[in-house]
């Protein structure tokens, strides 16, 4: 084996090790995070799970604030093999994560010594920041990997301006955009690039030219739905945006802060507060700056990688909440480029002294610095007091409880979220034909006959005084229910329209004085669904009543469940609901009927009353309540 092979070789099996250290970094704490997920993250698997269900391409997905599509396309084959679970959106961004390895090794190789590129991946093997949001089912993980292979395939085409690696770096340069909206930003500044060598090299005039037709061929969707639906997919750049001089000299403070300080303070993106670097990273980085401008394969080299450090941090330097991991995650690929070079550097002048030996000293700081990452992440992230609201801990154990120890057709109510509420959709279709739904206790309470799971607050009080305890944190409580005697106690009933169902199940009083105000609970059932939400009204009048020319003496409007709308109910469910009406403080006595009825908001037509006895105005009398005179 000659001198060349052996290094070679050398710096293969070393690669290895580093990857394996990479993958074990970020699959070491998969089980501790296998049941977490964040909204963000649901969403995306409920995207990629409409992609299952109805195969199409699209650039595109406007929901949940909108996000380009390619991370969802990614998701599917995980989601196919693992189902709708949150374990099948981590190994995704980890495998990503995982990939990114060796594709920071093939830029690397574009533009430094072999094995600087070497140091290089095995800094973003053991870098706190990408190994944290590779585990996180975030889109943005997909830019450094995506943007490492398209810059690595675009230097590579111009060294060797081959047909082929021209095509290839067109395709991965258009295939860029579909990873995050940060990466539009590397997308332009590439395109500069190319339009530079189109116009001032004429040996790399057909390359580029070739690059960036299949770049806009392949980029060309995403481009016409943003030019015919900008709000949808520029909604969320204007809305974090921040132009002003002090908000921009605010944020570029910050992130000279984030690299030895302060970094992100968002638990979902970062250890509250960790910095960028530590020291054993940090000084191989200082050494890769000082070192720079003589070290990379052309002078040109150093330029551009600057320009790719600032156009990755731009998008966070113009938006809210610098330093933003997630806005500026394209950061990544120049800073370890950096400290690669600066491990190599350092490697180089240990060389001269203990000679093959010099191997170690970088091997030793990447090995505190893997061992500083792993406490970080496993002991102080999985434990910080703000990570159980963030990932929404408490719901997805109850989905995990509701699946491991209930019949699949037992129903679970989450009470602390909206039915829109990405998490509640993820697990209503994961855990399909399981019922999965939300309501508000302080507005409804949705009753059922079957046994049925409730996600409660502990201050959260149900209406039954027997149910058993099936798992208590220290903000919730999910509560197992039995159907027998949870029955409302109706004193009076109506049907309307022949399939909702009204019952009285708190008696209104029989007496009153005026200025009284009546409070009383009605309980409704549905058979089935209504194809359109109703409202509710409430009447008092006397005699002669409205219809034969007298006063509606007061009345109310009322939305039915807001939190739970008619159009979600099911027939097993029985949907209760607090009332009042105020009477006014110069009611004459008499006696007056209170009725109450349906109708349509938008129209104002009444669902017809069909029970227990029809009249022309459908309307259903509550009760008759005497008015008495102030002071009796």
């Amino acid at each position: 084996m000659t001198q060349t092979s052996a290094k070679k070789h050398d710096i293969l099996w070393l690669l290895v090790l580093l990857l394996l250290v990479g993958a074990a970094l970020r699959w070491a704490q998969l089980h501790a995070v296998a049941g977490l997920l964040n909204s963000d993250e649901a969403a995306n698997g409920l995207d990629a799970l409409s992609l299952i269900q109805n195969p199409r391409l699209t650039p595109f997905f406007p929901t949940f604030t909108g996000r380009e599509s390619g991370w969802h396309y990614w998701l599917v084959p995980f989601v196919l093999a693992f189902g709708l679970r949150p374990l099948a959106i981590r190994l995704a961004a980890t495998l990503v994560g995982c990939l990114t390895l060796a594709a920071i090794y093939a830029l690397g190789r574009e533009l430094l010594p072999r094995r600087a590129a070497l140091w290089s991946s095995g800094v973003l093997a053991v870098l706190y920041w990408h190994v944290h949001l590779s585990q996180i089912g975030f889109r943005a993980i997909l830019m450094p990997l995506v943007g490492s292979l398209a810059l690595a395939w675009l230097l590579r085409a111009y060294r060797t301006n081959r047909t082929a690696v021209w095509l290839g770096a067109g395709l991965w340069l258009g295939l860029l955009a579909y990873t995050y909206f940060s990466a539009r930003l590397w997308l332009g500044y590439a395109g500069l690039l190319l339009v530079y060598w189109l116009v001032r090299e004429p040996g790399k005039r057909r390359g580029s030219l070739l690059a960036g037709v299949v770049t806009a061929v392949v980029a060309l969707p995403l481009f016409l739905y943003t030019t015919f639906n900008p709000s949808e997919s520029l909604g969320r750049i204007g809305e974090v945006s921040v132009l002003s001089a002090v908000g921009i000299l605010n944020n570029s403070l910050a992130w000279l802060r984030a690299w030895f300080g302060q970094g992100d303070q968002n638990v979902m993106l970062n250890l509250p507060g960790r910095p960028i670097l530590d020291w054993f990273i940090g000084l191989p980085f200082v050494i890769g700056v000082l070192t720079l401008w003589r070290s990379t394969r052309a002078r040109w080299h150093v330029w551009w990688l600057v320009g790719l450090a600032g156009t990755a941090v731009l998008p966070s330097l113009l938006s809210d909440h610098a330093p933003h991991f997630l806005r500026a995650i394209g950061l990544v690929v120049p800073t370890v480029l950096v400290a690669g070079l600066g491990f190599y550097h350092l490697e180089q002048q240990t060389a001269r002294l203990v000679g093959g030996a010099a191997v170690g000293l970088p091997l030793l700081l990447l090995l505190g610095a893997g061992l500083n990452t792993a406490n970080d992440y496993s002991r102080r992230w999985l434990t910080h007091p703000d990570l159980p609201e963030q990932m929404e801990i408490s719901t997805n154990e109850a989905a995990a409880l509701a699946q491991a120890k209930t019949e699949p057709d037992v129903p679970l109510y989450i009470t602390h979220v909206t039915r829109q509420n990405p998490t509640l959709l993820f697990w209503a279709a994961a855990l399909a034909p399981r019922p999965v739904d939300a309501f508000e206790p302080a507005e409804c309470w949705v009753d059922t006959a079957v046994p049925t799971l409730y996600l409660l607050h502990n201050t959260t009080q149900p209406p039954w005084e027997t149910y058993e305890i099936v798992n208590r944190d220290e903000t919730t409580r999910l509560i197992l229910t039995a159907p027998d005697g949870r029955s409302p106690n109706a004193s009076t009933t109506a049907s309307f329209g022949d399939s909702i169902h009204l019952a009285l199940t708190e008696a209104l009083p029989r007496q009153a004085l005026p200025g009284d105000t009546l409070h009383f609970s009605l309980a409704f059932q549905a058979a089935q669904p209504p194809t359109e939400p109703y409202s509710l009204f409430l009447h008092l009048y006397g005699v002669p009543s409205p219809y034969e020319g007298g006063p509606i003496w007061a009345q109310t409007d009322s939305a039915l469940c807001l939190s739970h709308p008619m159009t979600a109910w099911r027939p097993f469910e029985t949907v209760s609901q607090s009332f009042s009406i105020t009477l006014p403080g110069d009611l004459p006595p008499g006696d007056y009927t209170l009725v109450t009825g349906l109708y349509q908001p938008d129209t104002g037509l009444r669902l017809p009353l069909t029970g227990p006895i029809q009249n022309e105005w459908n309307h259903f009398a509550l009760a008759e309540v005497e008015v008495r005179p102030p002071g009796e």
